[in-house]
C-alpha cells in the first residue's frame, strides 16, 4: 500500500507496551509475582488501618458507673480513664493534676453519671441550676434579678415567665420552686448560667467548667 509517496505495510505493527506475550508457564510465575507485589502493597496500604481498628468490651454496670465517676474532664475517653486507674504507662495526669480538677464546688456533680448521661444543652443547663439550687439553697432567690430587657428568665411561676414575652417556653428548675426561660440560643443559655452561678457566688473555675459544657 503506498501513501504520500512512502510504502507501508500491509498489516498495521501491533504496539506492546509494558509486558511480552510469553509461554504460558512463563506467564504464570509473571502473574505470582504480580500478585506478590500486590499483596505486599496491600498490606502496607491497610497496616494504619488496622491499627487504627479500636476494641469492644462489656463491663457490669457498677464497673460502668465506677468509671464515670473517675471521669476528671467532660469528653474524656474510657482509654484515658482506664489507663489512670490502672497506673498504666502513657497515664498523663498526675496526683497535682487531679486535685486541681476536683478542686472547684461542681467537681463532683459534673462527675456524676446522671450528668454524663446529659447530651442536650438545655438539660445540662437545667442540671447545674438544680445543683445550684441544693448548695445554695438561701441564696438562689438572687437569680431572678437575671432578666432582659422585657423578658424574666427566672421566676417564681411558669405565668410569670410566659407573661413576659412570646415563646418563652419556661421550664421548671429540677427540684426547685423556680421556673427558666429555655427559648434562648445555647449561647445565651451559657451567659445565663455564668451570671446565675456568679450571683451565688461559685468560684471562677466552678463557673467556667460547668458553663464550657453548654454546647
Amino acid at each position: 500500500m503506498i501513501a504520500n509517496g512512502m510504502a507501508l505495510p500491509s498489516r498495521p505493527h501491533q504496539l506492546r507496551v509494558g509486558i511480552k506475550i510469553r509461554r504460558p508457564a512463563q506467564q504464570s510465575d509473571c502473574i505470582k509475582r504480580l500478585t506478590k507485589r500486590l499483596h505486599r502493597l496491600l498490606c502496607v496500604i491497610c497496616l494504619p488501618i488496622r491499627i487504627a481498628v479500636m476494641r469492644t468490651i462489656e463491663v457490669d454496670d457498677d464497673v460502668y458507673l465506677h468509671i464515670a465517676q473517675s471521669t476528671h474532664e467532660i469528653g474524656e475517653p474510657a482509654s484515658k480513664i482506664l489507663r489512670r486507674l490502672l497506673r498504666l504507662s502513657g497515664a498523663t495526669s498526675t496526683p497535682h493534676q487531679s486535685k486541681a480538677d476536683a478542686g472547684h464546688e461542681l467537681a463532683a456533680a459534673m462527675a456524676d453519671p446522671k450528668f454524663l448521661m446529659q447530651t442536650a444543652a438545655v438539660d445540662r443547663f437545667l442540671y447545674f441550676l438544680a445543683v445550684a439550687f441544693t448548695q445554695k439553697r438561701t441564696d438562689f432567690e438572687k437569680v431572678l434579678m437575671i432578666q432582659g430587657r422585657d423578658r424574666k428568665y427566672f421566676a417564681k411561676s411558669k405565668e410569670e415567665v410566659e407573661r413576659s414575652g412570646n415563646s418563652t417556653q419556661p421550664r421548671n428548675v429540677p427540684g426547685a420552686p423556680y421556673w427558666v426561660m429555655t427559648n434562648s440560643p445555647t449561647s445565651q443559655k451559657r451567659q445565663m448560667l455564668r451570671d446565675a452561678l456568679k450571683l451565688l457566688g461559685y468560684s471562677d473555675a466552678a463557673i467556667s467548667a460547668a458553663a464550657s459544657t453548654i454546647r
